[in-house]
């Protein structure tokens, strides 16, 4: 049996969503507790960096080797966002996060980088 293993990293690209709005899901998300635990939520505008053929794919391959290598790529803030990382413990019922922090701007870098 192959054991359990959690996510390195959550990204939330709903497809036609711009960044403002995938960052809304991705907050709701991390709100709602039912990601494992420990995992960074980013949102990614995928309309324009990841769903069209075009130039803009390259800015989408950026964002992503950021939001996965943060000392290996500079951060694309044009289309990725930090929403926040999934708390342990979290009751579904009940927002992990206080409705205060909403309200905040949100990161370009997860803490620590």
């Amino acid at each position: 049996m192959w054991p359990r293993l959690g996510p390195d990293v959550v990204v939330v690209a709903p497809c036609g969503y711009g960044l403002t709005d995938a960052l809304e899901q991705a907050q709701g998300l991390v709100d709602q507790g039912k990601l494992p635990a420990g995992a960074p939520v980013w949102a990614v505008d995928a309309d324009a960096a990841f769903v069209r053929p075009g130039p803009r794919l390259v800015d989408g391959v950026e964002a992503l080797a950021f939001i996965c290598h943060p000392r290996a790529a500079p951060p694309r803030p044009d289309v990725a966002a930090y929403a926040g990382t999934t708390a342990s413990g979290t009751n579904p019922s009940r927002p992990p996060v206080s409705p205060a922090r909403r309200s905040r701007p949100p990161r370009v870098t997860p803490p620590g980088t």
